[in-house]
């Protein structure tokens, strides 16, 4: 909190410099207030979105593929959220080598864009959050790693275990901002992965060596994630030194389950504390006075869409394996997050709404306006203002709700894996969906299944 408010201050503190001085600014303001109530809504971009993402959805790859490309070259606000959408499209295709350039892209950008853009965040105060480059949530870092993790053990491994490791590492990094900045509950809002101990472990276990170490890596599955119950069978077999029978190989089905996280416009009562930080804000950078109330404001909230998946059943060849099983859920990342962040969203939201007002105010005085109809429609005209803001609902829209895991061990040789969602102890698709893979003797099969809705929509396979 004290970090992101020092944050406010600076951004707003240029103002007065932006044009030499305030009263140029005033004028600026109010010159440019009859420009910005004729802009359009401008949503072209948000819906476009919306369109690559129910081609998706639909298991419409290339269709979502062509979108989300062609938002990304012509759409500069929109680049990174379309980058990571991308990589999504991608990776459930089985496209491993693209999905990991585009994250690594995606996660390049986000980490430039987290320096200060001090222009771009001054002008954001006299326009809105769109104005800046987007730095991504707390949780897409997080999970920009962890797809990368995922897209690394989906084609050679090599790099999984250390993406999977800064995937935690960002996590933690997180929540050290948090207690830093002054959150005494800032491990509740910043838990860590469950993800990324069960990835190690499971790369490390198959090197036949460092069982020791795929115990240890089990053991912490089981620390972050008691309702994880094979954590217990994993811990039991790594400490015996067997990781599979002779003759066998381990398959891995990890499942993408759920639409995930999304951020909507939300009205968001504003309380005596927010009004007091945001006093605290505007006083120590100029003479801005808040009011002792103050209307709800729209904020970005997180909404994690109603989808009536909750699992995949497997089977191989016609018989059963069991139920994927919850490792990540990153629904629930989100909102705890959300909370975390709550706060500082509305303090943004309530000094911009007070250095707005002001600026019409100080205006009307800089030009010395007294007749009252005059007044009335500079009044008007700054309530047009306001109404141009568009909450900042840009995010990773592509993300699962969850990631799932079930472990077999299966005969050498070649089987039939197919998958069927299911909701509520039923089955959602009439068809399973079905993928060919080789086992071979004492090695790791993995297969990907993506399933956001009511059926799974892809199966990738390594």
């Amino acid at each position: 909190m004290v970090d992101r408010v020092a944050a406010v201050k600076s951004d707003i503190h240029r103002l007065p410099k932006l044009g030499g001085a305030m009263a140029m600014l005033h004028r600026w303001c109010l010159v440019g207030l009859a420009l910005l109530c004729c802009l359009p809504a401008g949503c072209r971009g948000g819906m476009q979105l919306t369109t690559a993402r129910n081609q998706f959805y639909h298991g419409a790859f290339d269709d979502s593929q062509a979108t989300l490309e062609k938002i990304k070259e012509s759409d500069r606000k929109a680049s990174v959220v379309s980058t990571l959408d991308l990589a999504m499209v991608h990776l459930a295709a089985g496209d491993t080598d693209n999905a990991e350039q585009l994250l690594l892209e995606a996660r390049g950008t986000l980490d430039e864009n987290q320096a200060a853009d001090p222009v771009a965040g001054t002008i954001s105060y006299i326009t809105d959050d769109t104005a800046r480059q987007y730095r991504g949530w707390g949780y897409e870092q997080v999970m920009i790693r962890a797809m990368l993790a995922l897209s690394s053990m989906m084609s050679d491994a090599v790099d999984a275990e250390a993406y999977a490791l800064q995937a935690q590492s960002k996590q933690m990094e997180l929540q050290q901002a948090a207690i830093d900045a002054g959150m005494l509950d800032a491990d509740k809002h910043y838990q860590p992965l469950a993800l990324a101990p069960y990835m190690r472990g499971v790369l490390r276990e198959m090197n036949y060596r460092d069982y020791d170490d795929a115990s240890r890596a089990y053991r912490l599955v089981s620390e972050i994630q008691p309702s994880f119950a094979p954590a217990e069978i994993d811990i039991a077999r790594a400490e015996s030194g067997v990781h599979c029978q002779p003759g066998h190989g381990v398959v891995y089905i990890f499942a993408l389950v759920g639409q995930g996280p999304q951020r909507v416009a939300q009205q968001a009562p504003v309380t005596s504390n927010v009004l007091l930080l945001a006093d605290r804000v505007v006083s120590a950078v100029g003479k801005y006075s808040v009011p002792p109330t103050m209307a709800p404001i729209e904020i970005p909230a997180v909404a994690i869409p109603e989808t009536a998946i909750d699992t995949v059943f497997v089977m191989a060849d016609d018989q059963p394996l069991g139920l994927t099983q919850s490792i990540t859920d990153v629904g629930q990342m989100a909102v705890q997050q959300y909370e975390a962040e709550k706060t500082d969203l509305l303090v943004r939201a309530v000094a911009r709404r007070i250095v707005k007002k002001s600026a019409v105010a100080a205006g009307k005085d800089a030009f010395g306006i007294q007749d009252p109809m005059l007044q009335l429609v500079v009044d008007l005209a700054g309530s047009a203002w306001e109404a141009t803001e568009k909450t900042d609902t840009r995010c990773w829209s592509l993300l699962p709700r969850e990631i799932q895991v079930l472990r077999a061990e299966l005969p050498v040789g070649t089987h039939n894996i197919s998958m069927q969602a299911f909701g509520r102890g039923s089955p959602l698709q009439r068809d399973p969906t079905a993928r060919t893979i080789e086992v071979e003797d004492g090695r790791n099969t993995y297969v990907l299944a993506t399933a956001p809705s009511d059926r799974v929509i892809a199966a990738a396979a390594r």
